[in-house]
């Protein structure tokens, strides 16, 4: 019984490795996007590469885990549910990974007058993200508070995709080319 207990604690801690990283990289996604918007364009590397780095950890990280719960027939019962939550959770990191990505290689020029936007867009799609890092730790330690993390990840979508669609309405508003506004 105990082998089985320390396996548990294992998957567990692994768990919480995989998200940790993908929470760190929120708040590295943040900043990236607030350093390419004011033009700082070696610090948004520096991050850009460790986000890449860390993208590259969860998915060790959580071929490790589905690896350990197959060997060690661990939560047989939830297996599958726990597969799609990481399966999914790491999709987020790789959409940070691959916005980052983008930036990058397209190096779109954003006016001053849309950097504070093109920040508060980031920042609430990663308020979205660790909404849903805690619901997914609830769900390991805390079942009944779940609820209330997804209820977060709801209003914080919706404050996301608010102002996603009032930038894209004041891109569409101003005086820029069009391949400009679609560009940004």
């Amino acid at each position: 019984m105990n082998g089985l207990f320390k396996r548990t604690e294992n998957l567990k801690m692994s768990i919480d490795r995989f998200l940790d990283k993908i929470s760190d990289s929120g708040i590295l996604f943040t900043k990236a996007i607030e350093e390419y918007c004011s033009g700082d364009f070696g610090k948004f590397l520096e991050r850009n590469e460790i986000i890449s780095l860390n993208e590259r950890q969860v998915d060790e990280i959580r071929l490790a885990i589905e690896k350990e719960m197959y060997i060690n027939t661990l939560i047989p019962d939830s297996r599958g549910d726990v597969l799609a939550i990481l399966e999914n959770t790491d999709d987020v990191m790789d959409e940070m990974k691959n916005t980052l990505i983008h930036f990058d290689m397209e190096r779109p020029a954003i006016p001053i007058d849309y950097s504070k936007d093109f920040a508060e867009l980031s920042k609430s799609s990663i308020d979205t993200s660790e909404a849903l890092i805690l619901a997914i730790r609830a769900f390991f330690s805390e079942i009944y508070s779940v609820d209330n993390y997804i209820h977060k990840v709801h209003l914080y979508e919706s404050e996301t995709d608010h102002f996603s669609d009032n930038l894209v309405r004041k891109i569409f508003a101003s005086e820029l080319t069009l391949a400009g506004k679609q560009h940004l």
